[in-house]
């Protein structure tokens, strides 16, 4: 049965990989590589390392407690945490096997065991009621974060009050925020039912450039706090935390055309979810910023044509 569910897994990942241009191919290749390179450099030196595998963890973590399918699999084996981690070992074998091609075995060990203390968790976040407090402070056309934050309120308010408790420590806030980001993605993973899509009665190009405007506007009316507290701490770091800013304006703009550029009135987004995983890793990478503004133009475009079907009668 494990070996079934590596092959599914594998199948599922093939499927991904099928609807990507040669462009997305490149893209995937070159971050793939500056990774590799960059977890090759690091892995000998301390605490890199540590910081490497802390990272990879919680990535991970984040991953396993927001499974679809445990429910699934406690009914049909007895050996769902023997699934799981097979499962975490196999995809995360090009990080172990980069541990011991540096030389740290050791590390290898290290992280076989945090994959299996993680196969062994069975928590999953409860949903939140639509009373939630903090939905209170989001306006109600901005939906996906109001069903957001329903879903994530807990991890968001960790995160958050982790953002602020770090501080102190340069660069450390913004890390988290990025953690926080990854959370912010999931935002726009469900198409909306027909009749709020053409609530507003407006033409497509103008449904867009508002919804963008409007989630922008409000993911920085969310951060400010933490980025203003953390420029003043740390002026030096001014120039950082504008590229951070500037970078995750670009990445909601692609989550939001993308979202529309296969839209189907209330059914799950599905299709980009390897794309959306490389522009959130490409925060990290600053010389591939052309890249997700180019996906997020290109995607714009396929938005308009996709949405057209639905608001064609508001065009003018």
């Amino acid at each position: 049965m494990i070996k079934q569910f590596i092959i599914l897994r594998i199948q599922q990942l093939k499927r991904q990989l099928k609807g990507m241009t040669l462009v997305h191919y490149l893209f995937l290749l070159l971050v793939l590589i500056y990774l590799g390179y960059n977890c090759f450099h690091n892995a000998k030196k301390f605490p890199e390392q540590l910081i490497l595998l802390s990272l990879a963890f919680l990535i991970l973590f984040f991953i396993h407690i927001n499974r679809k399918d445990k429910r699934f699999l406690s009914h049909i084996t007895q050996q769902k945490n023997i699934i799981y981690f097979s499962e975490y070992l196999v995809f995360s074998s090009p990080l172990w096997i980069i541990l011991i091609a540096s030389g740290v075995w050791y590390l290898s060990m290290l992280w076989a065991m945090l994959l299996f203390f993680l196969s062994l968790i069975s928590y999953t976040p409860a949903r939140l009621k639509s009373t939630a407090p903090l939905n209170r402070f989001i306006p109600d056309n901005n939906f996906e974060w109001k069903a957001g934050f329903r879903k994530y309120q807990i991890w968001i308010v960790v995160l958050y009050a982790a953002s602020l408790a770090l501080l102190y420590y340069p660069y450390a806030s913004l890390f988290v925020l990025w953690f926080l980001f990854m959370i912010i993605s999931e935002f726009y993973n469900h198409g909306e039912s027909f009749e709020i899509l053409r609530a507003n009665e407006i033409p497509v190009k103008k449904f867009l450039l508002q919804k963008i405007k409007n989630h922008c506007k409000l993911y920085l009316l969310f951060i400010s706090p933490v980025i203003i507290l953390s420029t003043l701490i740390h002026p030096e770091t001014w120039w950082v935390v504008c590229f951070f800013v500037l970078f995750t304006f670009i990445i909601m703009c692609y989550f939001i055309v993308s979202k529309y550029s296969l839209y189907e009135a209330g059914k799950s987004v599905t299709g980009n979810e390897i794309m959306k995983a490389l522009v959130l890793i490409s925060i990290a990478l600053p010389f591939f910023l052309p890249v997700p503004l180019l996906l997020t133009i290109r995607n714009f475009i396929k938005a308009g044509k996709n949405l057209n079907v639905y608001l064609n009668a508001y065009n003018k």
